[in-house]
Order: structure tokens, then sequence, then C-alpha cells
């Protein structure tokens, strides 16, 4: 089966386009997830007694969120129609 395959230049808009649907979403979603994992740091350093965690738990808790939030956007981001347009990946031959 062969697919007629128009490619389109890409342009400022429409990377505009997709690089704020990414965007928007890595936002609320990260402010959710940072909400989520601050209660847990508190909740982490409360059970333990000891406030000289507060550093390394904050710290270590914002280092593991940011990379499966951005991939995630990305793909949603990826995934939407823009425009007239959607993003599709195409085998090269």
């Amino acid at each position: 089966m062969e697919h007629n395959v128009t490619t389109n230049e890409i342009t400022l808009e429409k990377t505009l386009s997709i690089w704020w649907s990414m965007v928007w979403r890595a936002a609320l979603v990260s402010m959710l997830v940072k909400a989520v994992l601050g209660f847990i740091g508190i909740f982490i350093v409360g059970v333990t007694g000891r406030p000289e965690l507060v550093g390394a738990v904050g710290a270590l808790l914002d280092w593991l969120w940011p990379i499966p939030v951005s991939i995630w956007a990305l793909k949603a981001a990826l995934s939407q129609k823009h425009g007239s347009y959607s993003v599709v990946l195409v085998k090269s031959s």
C-alpha cells in the first residue's frame, strides 16, 4: 500500500502552535506534580522529625519529575491537530 505524502514548510507559526500546546500542558501538570511532591516531601520530613532534611528531600523530589512530565507534554502536543495540520512521522526511504 502506497500513500501520497505532502510535506509542508515548517513555519514559525506552525512551530509556535506546537510549542505553545506543549508548554501550557507542561506548566499545568508541573504545578500539580510540584504540589503533590511538596506535600510528600513535607510529610517525609514531618514523619522523620528531621527538618535539616528539607533541602535534600526537596532537591531529590524536584530532580525526578521534569523528564516524564516534559515527555508526556511533548507527546500530547504532537498528537493534537494544529489548525488544519497534524504532526506525523513518515518513514524515510
